[in-house]
């Protein structure tokens, strides 16, 4: 095999593990092995960088690349393992017949990562975004039609942002993010939702602080917190500033009837 091509296919396999590494670090059946696994590959990775330093050319050789292309193997077989396991096929079970409490319980058992929130905040937030990406750059949703979209989650729901999983059958569901603050959703505009009738379904990830919550679906009724001021170069560059575009969002909620909290950035 030519040497760039030995290099590529190296570099290929130490990407595999990473990503490999970052689905096992999330289950509790693998994340021990995902972290003892990864830095195998890594210790690999830093002898075959230090081998050429030295001037040998013969790495990565064909042990080298064997020996990632094993523990890219061994983790995919965990992952595997991990998701045919009897509480992944009860968590996506639970999901689907829609009992959150029952599915929350699940995913202590599946994921690493998650604990019982030590106390729950009144209320929980979810970011709107009021820019979409088009093909001319970001543009402004109209006040109007971004109320009317918040109005319909009344009617809709909320669920998680990648939706359903592609094979419902073998992958995990996603949980719906939920933001304790409005401070923490980065946006300026959010859904709110009390939580009384969410008490043991929501979980606490102390990776990110988020409340999650394993539904396909959650419905409201929901406010929308508005930010009283929008720190942000955006506005400070567009032809219609942040106050200007508030007022109008705060003037179309009212109209819908819709329950507004405005809250500091």
């Amino acid at each position: 095999m030519p040497v760039h091509e030995r290099d590529e296919a190296f570099a290929d396999l130490l990407q595999q593990v990473i990503d490999r590494h970052a689905i096992a670090n999330r289950l509790q059946r693998t994340a021990a092995l995902a972290d003892e696994i990864l830095g195998e590959a890594l210790r690999r990775g830093n002898g075959v960088r230090r081998a050429l330093r030295d001037g040998d050319t013969s790495r990565p050789n064909e042990e080298d690349c064997d020996h990632l292309r094993s523990l890219a193997s061994r983790l995919e077989d965990a992952i595997d393992a991990a998701l045919r396991d009897g509480a992944a096929s009860e968590l996506r079970r639970a999901v689907a017949d829609h009992e959150p409490r029952r599915a929350a319980d699940l995913a202590l058992e599946v994921f690493a990562g998650l604990v019982r929130p030590d106390e729950l905040p009144p209320r929980v937030y979810v970011a709107r975004a009021v820019r979409r990406r088009a093909r001319e750059g970001e543009v402004l949703v109209h006040p109007e039609d971004l109320a009317k979209e918040l109005a319909a989650f009344g009617e809709t729901g909320i669920g998680p942002a990648s939706g359903a999983p592609e094979d419902a059958d073998s992958g995990l569901p996603e949980p719906l993010a939920l933001s304790p603050s409005f401070l923490g959703c980065g946006s300026e505009v959010a859904l709110v939702r009390d939580t009384a009738d969410l008490r043991g379904a929501l979980l606490e990830d102390t990776a990110s602080g988020d409340l999650l919550v394993f539904t396909e679906r959650l419905d409201g009724p929901f406010g929308v917190a508005v930010a009283a001021e929008a720190d942000d170069e955006w506005w400070a560059a567009s032809a219609l500033r942040w106050p200007s575009y508030r007022a109008g969002l705060l003037e179309a909620l009212v109209t819908l009837g819709i329950e507004v909290e405005t809250s500091a950035t």
